[in-house]
């Protein structure tokens, strides 16, 4: 039951992972492309329902 707690109070923890940037060669300029782009595909996403 322990395991079963633990698993569902850190689902959404992310203190164990990385900056995009610091996994590989990525400059700061490449880091918030990508961030910016994961965001611009989810406001998507969102927003066709809405608009069809």
């Amino acid at each position: 039951m322990d395991e079963l707690a633990h698993f569902f109070s850190n689902l959404l923890d992310t203190t164990d992972w990385p900056p995009r940037w610091h996994c590989g060669k990525w400059t700061d300029f490449h880091g918030w492309l990508y961030i910016i782009s994961d965001l611009l595909i989810w406001a998507a996403y969102f927003a066709i329902p809405w608009l069809f």
